[in-house]
């Protein structure tokens, strides 16, 4: 910095300026280099504040959200009727939602897809974990993509003999829902949906589902 206030004042002073010009730029110098350690402060402050602002106004933007929703799945080997529990922090600048799942179902198989196993009865129980992920389309509509694993037990009965398996499973679904803006509302979709199971008596499906519920 001195090096070049040094040059500066030998290039005005070849250019015939009076001393006492010299010495009232070089006060005025000397004043700025004086407060630059509060002007520094100021903007440190400054940029301190700001930063708060925008942690503050991103706070106020994420808002928690549960998805509680009732379904119906019409398949090729069988129908369910389930109930499913989602919870995700929404960013309203994002167009994406990708909440974690939870869903149960009760399962009737086709009595004919039923009987190729040989069995003489079967009771599945399970619950499926996942995860969605929801693209919006165009205002409260979303494209969305769901993974769930169905993860339980299945208890076969053959010639009145009782054997029980564990059952392990992928459940992806492709659809289009409705989820409101707003806090609380009514939320819609309608999906289809691929099942591989390790079951013994129901080992893949697919078909359509559709679901209703609310958001809060």
């Amino acid at each position: 910095m001195r090096k070049t206030l040094t040059i500066l004042l030998i290039t005005l002073s070849t250019f015939g300026y009076s001393r006492e010009k010299l010495i009232e730029f070089k006060s005025i110098d000397k004043f700025n280099i004086s407060n630059w350690n509060k002007t520094k402060s100021e903007l440190d402050e400054f940029e301190n504040e700001t930063e708060r602002q925008r942690n503050s106004f991103n706070r106020n933007n994420r808002k928690n959200n549960t998805l509680l929703k009732a379904s119906y799945s019409l398949g090729v080997h069988g129908t369910e009727i389930g109930v499913s529990y989602s919870s995700y922090i929404n960013n309203n600048k994002s167009k994406w939602i990708i909440p974690w799942v939870v869903s149960v179902s009760i399962l009737e198989i086709d009595q004919n897809y039923f009987n190729q196993s040989g069995y003489e009865k079967a009771k599945l129980s399970y619950w499926m974990p996942g995860i969605s992920a929801y693209r919006k389309i165009k205002g409260d509509f979303y494209a969305n993509l769901t993974m769930t694993l169905p993860i339980g037990t299945e208890t076969l009965t053959y010639y009145g003999a009782e054997t029980m398996n564990f059952v392990f499973g992928v459940n992806p679904s492709q659809g289009i829902c409705y989820i409101p803006e707003s806090k609380f509302g009514i939320t819609f979709g309608i999906s289809i949906y691929e099942k591989l199971l390790t079951s013994e008596v129901y080992k893949n499906d697919l078909g359509i589902r559709a679901e209703i519920g609310i958001k809060f």
